[in-house]
């Protein structure tokens, strides 16, 4: 008996271990800076936008999705849609940061790099559901939309460079690859046959017909 009323007192001591594993959790996230915060809260919603979609997502399940109250959301967010423009905002500076290393790059090497970063083996259709369900959505929001303008010029001034010197000309066939590009990324996410490593052979092939490259 004395030896069962031991082992009793032991397990109430020790905790299960998922209740340690929320202990640490909770500790980690009293240590978040308020900036780490949002952008826990941002990382948040993408997970919500791919689950169900942003229209279903309400500020409680946002909430739930970041591990804290609805109250505790709104002291870093006023509410749903300023989490998704600083999610617009960051996630256009980082794709420009990563798009960076590709600057000054031969035509066909550009073409490549292109080619990878929108449909490589890093990139699902998942992903690339979830960027265009969050893109389309800027489109009545001014500030949001200013921020994804302001990613497509950046995109379209890589674009030039795989036909040459920027020019009025080259604008044009600029805009015509950006066309082809957001044609494959719109072809990847709605069409379920389509295979990415297909669509990126596609892709490359067009451009370099386009750019007039051999090979």
């Amino acid at each position: 008996m004395r030896g069962q009323k031991s082992e009793a007192v032991t397990a109430l001591k020790s905790p299960p271990a998922k209740s340690q594993k929320a202990t640490k959790a909770k500790s980690a996230a009293s240590r978040m800076s308020f900036e780490e915060w949002r952008d826990h809260i941002a990382n948040a919603l993408y997970h919500c936008v791919r689950k169900q979609g942003y229209a279903f997502i309400s500020l409680n399940a946002l909430a739930t999705e970041a591990g804290i109250s609805a109250s505790h959301l709104r002291y870093y967010f006023e509410g749903k849609e300023a989490v998704l423009e600083y999610y617009v905002e960051h996630l256009c500076e980082k794709l420009r940061g990563e798009l960076n290393v590709l600057q000054g790059l031969p035509p066909a090497e550009l073409i490549d790099g292109l080619a990878e970063f929108h449909f490589g083996p890093k990139v699902s259709t998942q992903r690339l559901g979830v960027m265009h369900e969050i893109f389309a959505l800027t489109l009545h929001h001014p500030r949001m939309r200013q921020i994804k303008a302001q990613y497509d010029v950046y995109l379209r001034g890589l674009i030039i460079q795989v036909f040459g010197p920027a020019g009025d000309s080259m604008e044009g066939q600029a805009r015509i690859g950006y066309a082809l590009l957001e044609g494959f990324l719109q072809n990847a996410v709605f069409d379920k046959d389509v295979k990415l490593a297909e669509t990126r052979a596609l892709f490359v092939g067009t451009m370099r017909d386009l750019a007039g490259l051999k090979g």
